[in-house]
């Protein structure tokens, strides 16, 4: 192959993060033009996260196109941003003990059709919402919206936690 025809496209590294307990892990993936995470258990139980595509202004979860693996004390933290349409959006997560804590922010200009973090449904997860967040289900798929409601240009958060239930054999 010479170099006229030779792609100059670079896929991002793949980001990995563990929690406390070591029995869960998250991975961040690059897919088109954004990273998808999912969540995978000692189990093998898997969360993942349903992207939306790059033709969407307002895609089913937050579009990752950065991200870095920081250390913040002895703990190691995941950093990402990313934009679609005219918003920007960021995350901070960070392991907890079972799980890990997502803390989501869009920067809009104008309002938002919709906002949030959607995933395929697995019975092996849960989540708990902070005071900025609300969880939806609808037809085997769970979102966590921002509570506030989408009105005009501003900045929305909505964080929540996820865990793999300890119900299920690890």
């Amino acid at each position: 192959m010479n170099a006229s025809t030779k792609s100059s496209v670079v896929t991002p590294d793949s980001v990995q993060l563990q929690d406390f307990t070591r029995r869960l892990t998250l991975q961040f993936d690059w897919s088109d033009d954004r990273f998808v995470h999912r969540l995978v258990d000692a189990a093998a139980a898997v969360l993942q996260s349903v992207p939306g595509d790059c033709q969407q202004a307002w895609p089913s979860s937050p579009p990752l196109q950065q991200l870095s693996l920081e250390s913040i004390g002895q703990c190691d933290v995941v950093l990402g941003v990313g934009c679609a349409g005219t918003s920007h959006w960021s995350v901070s997560v960070e392991p907890i003990e079972g799980g890990f804590r997502f803390d989501w922010a869009c920067k809009s200009k104008e309002t938002p059709q919709s906002l949030g973090t959607r995933y395929r449904l697995s019975d092996d997860f849960e989540f708990s919402v902070g005071q900025d967040g609300r969880v939806e289900q609808d037809a085997g798929f769970v979102s966590v919206h921002p509570v506030e409601p989408l009105l005009g240009s501003k900045t929305y958060r909505w964080s929540y936690s996820v865990r793999a239930k300890l119900t299920r054999t690890q």
